[in-house]
Parts: structure tokens; C-alpha cells; sequence
């Protein structure tokens, strides 16, 4: 027998065949399968993942569209509040990531705060351009779009019980 099988059978860890505790460990780290069934295997879960965001962005640009409708008296478009909502959320992920990336070690705790208030702005200003409207426009625009999507999702769930997002009180039974 050559040495490598000698110390092989005499079980020095660092050169021994994995064993059932290495198997079990290596079983749980290797997540390929679970990562494969999550994300899709095949190019028809990649066309339906992409329409379902398609169709998800639109009915988030409802309550956008017709709060700019309301502040703007009749100016605004679908267009523009699709465009609003799509280029307000990346704004917004894009400056609070910037903000918590490049100031997070110079004023620590205070920082998340600081990004969520600065995005909101960002935010504000993608509205601001989108709707032609002043900041405070920009402003009524959001609070009023959050109103409309709360009235609708109860109205949603109060004749078909469905709520969109699925948070908010439907029916109580006891």
C-alpha cells in the first residue's frame, strides 16, 4: 500500500475521505437546487417572471396617475406616472444605498435615517420632473397616490377580498 493510502486508513483528518458530518455540512451549504427551483429553470419562468413585473409596475402607476391627474388638473399622463414610479424607486434605492455606502462610516447610527430622508427627496424630485409640477405638487402628488392605493386596495378587499398589499384589515371573524 503507498503512504497516502497508509495515512489515509489510519484517518488523519486532513487527508481522510469525507466523512457522514462532512457530507451532512457540504449537503447544507450546497443550495444550487433550492437557488434553481426559486429563480426558474428555463426561459418560460424568466418570460413570466418579466410580465408579472410588467404588470405589477402598471397597477402601482394607478394611484400615481391619478394623483398627478388631481394636482395637475388633467396634465398628467399614464406615461409619465409609469415613468414616475419606475424612476422614483430606482432613484430612491440608488441615492439611500449612496448614502448609507459613503457616509455610514463618518456619522454611523444616524445614517439610515439620513438615506430614508435624502431618497425621499430624490424621490420627490423624479416626480417633480415627471409630473411638471413644484416640490410641493411633488409632495401632494405622493401623499395622494398613497391615499388612492389604500382606498383602493380596501375597496379591493372589501367586495373581492383581495388586497393589494395584503397587509391591510379585510373582514374580522371571530
Amino acid at each position: 500500500m503507498s503512504r497516502l493510502g497508509n495515512q489515509l486508513s489510519r484517518g488523519i483528518p486532513h487527508l481522510a475521505a469525507p466523512t457522514g458530518l462532512w457530507i451532512r455540512i457540504k449537503s447544507r451549504l450546497d443550495f444550487s437546487p433550492r437557488v434553481a427551483s426559486l429563480f426558474g429553470s428555463g426561459l418560460s419562468d424568466l418570460v413570466v417572471l418579466i410580465v408579472a413585473l410588467i404588470i405589477i409596475w402598471i397597477i402601482a402607476s394607478i394611484p400615481a396617475y391619478i394623483a398627478g391627474k388631481i394636482v395637475t388638473h388633467g396634465k398628467a399622463s399614464f406615461g409619465a406616472a409609469m415613468g414616475a414610479t419606475l424612476g422614483g424607486i430606482i432613484v430612491y434605492f440608488v441615492v439611500a444605498f449612496g448614502v448609507t455606502f459613503f457616509l455610514g462610516f463618518l456619522l454611523g447610527a444616524a445614517v439610515p435615517l439620513l438615506a430614508v430622508i435624502i431618497g425621499f427627496v430624490a424621490f420627490l424630485a423624479v416626480y417633480r420632473a415627471a409630473f411638471d409640477t413644484g416640490w410641493l405638487g411633488a409632495l401632494a402628488i405622493a401623499i395622494i397616490a398613497v391615499i388612492v392605493a389604500v382606498v383602493l386596495s380596501w375597496i379591493l378587499g372589501y367586495f373581492l377580498g383581495v388586497s393589494i398589499p395584503s397587509v391591510l384589515p379585510t373582514t374580522a371573524t371571530i
